[in-house]
C-alpha cells in the first residue's frame, strides 16, 4: 500500500546500517599512493597482497551486515586533497579523510 509507515521503516533501514569506505587503488594509483604516503608500508609490500587485505576487509565487512563503498584513489586528487587540508603528511588518516569526503552523498 505505501505511504508513512513504508518511508518510517526504509528511513530507520538506513538510519541502522553501517557505512564503510575503502581506498580503492589500480596498480599505478597503488604504486604511487604507497611512495607519496608517510606510512607507505601499511599499504603491503605488492599490489597483490593489498588487493588480497582490502578484498578480505571488504568481505568481512559486508559479513557483518556493512555496506562498503570501494572508493577509487588517483594519487594526484589525493594529494591536492592533502594540501588543502593542510596535511604535513600523507598518512592512513588523510587517505580515509580523502574517501570519505569523496564518497559524501553516494549514501
Amino acid at each position: 500500500m505505501g505511504g508513512y509507515p513504508d518511508l518510517c521503516n526504509h528511513l530507520l533501514t538506513f538510519m541502522s546500517t553501517r557505512y564503510e569506505v575503502i581506498c580503492w587503488y589500480t596498480p599505478e594509483e597503488w604504486a604511487k599512493v604507497r611512495a607519496l604516503s608517510r606510512d607507505g608500508e601499511a599499504l603491503g609490500s605488492t599490489y597483490d597482497r593489498w588487493l588480497e587485505g582490502a578484498q578480505s576487509m571488504a568481505q568481512r565487512l559486508e559479513a557483518e551486515g556493512a555496506a562498503v563503498a570501494r572508493v577509487h584513489v588517483d594519487a594526484g586528487s589525493l594529494l591536492a586533497f592533502a594540501r588543502s587540508t593542510h596535511a604535513d603528511n600523507i598518512d592512513s588518516g588523510v587517505r580515509q579523510a580523502f574517501a570519505l569526503e569523496k564518497n559524501v552523498g553516494n549514501v
